[in-house]
């Protein structure tokens, strides 16, 4: 499935969708094998994601944010949306998510 640029998910759900990524192993596994670039509004959505999924795939455990910052120590950018995300983030239903994530999917 391909997405036209203007079909991205919005950043306040992207927000949402990450933070639970961060707190709940099944919703990480989702965004590892589901997740495109295409779907992410900018590089650092895409840095994040990459190394998001890097660290499930060899862990097969959702990352905590000391970790991913850490592994993103390098990337000023990334770090800052790392925080926009924990900071904006107000703990939505795995549920919700996941059903919202998976409608946009089917599109």
């Amino acid at each position: 499935m391909s997405r036209e640029n203007n079909n991205v998910l919005t950043e306040e759900f992207l927000c949402e969708l990450y933070n639970c990524a961060f707190e709940n192993d099944y919703m990480c596994s989702v965004l590892s094998q589901y997740m495109d670039d295409a779907y992410l509004p900018d590089k650092q959505y895409q840095v994040l994601n990459s190394t998001l999924k890097t660290f499930f795939g060899k862990h097969k455990v959702a990352p905590k944010y000391g970790v991913i910052r850490q592994m993103l120590s390098t990337s000023r950018a990334t770090l800052e949306l790392l925080d926009d995300i924990k900071d904006s983030a107000s703990g939505a239903p795995p549920e919700a998510l996941r059903g919202q994530f998976e409608s946009y999917l089917k599109q």
